[in-house]
């Protein structure tokens, strides 16, 4: 694992969305290989939000995270999978409490993996 690792030059890709971070100094927050497949490197970005700021007033947590992971992937996900060839997931975390739907799956996978290396089983109700 490693953390705030570079990501690979953009040189003569082009993204097909203008949201795509292409600058050469880009980051993400966290790289693991082999997480969500054998010998991929996945690359997560983590955010916080507040669900029930004023910014949100009339939507719903759920709504909102998804807003958030949208946005990630918009700015992310072509660049990690066309230049990089890794997986991206967005980590979506609120204030109060919860989680997007792509950070519940994170969880689990996570709590599977060290269930299995302890020889424990998991059983919460993230699957």
């Amino acid at each position: 694992m490693e953390c705030e690792p570079h990501l690979l030059p953009v040189t003569n890709e082009v993204m097909r969305l203008r949201s795509a971070i292409t600058d050469n100094e880009a980051r993400l927050d966290i790289k693991a290989k082999g997480f969500w497949r054998r010998g991929q490197t996945a690359f997560y970005d983590v955010r916080i939000t507040h669900a029930n700021s004023p910014t949100n007033a009339g939507k719903t947590t759920s709504s909102v995270f998804k807003e958030h992971e949208k946005a990630k992937k918009r700015a992310y996900l072509e660049r990690v999978t066309e230049i990089e060839h890794g997986s991206f997931t967005p980590l979506v975390l609120g204030t109060n409490g919860g989680m997007g739907d792509e950070c519940k799956k994170f969880i689990s996978n996570l709590a599977n993996k060290l269930g299995e290396k302890n020889g424990d089983t998991y059983a919460n109700g993230y699957e």
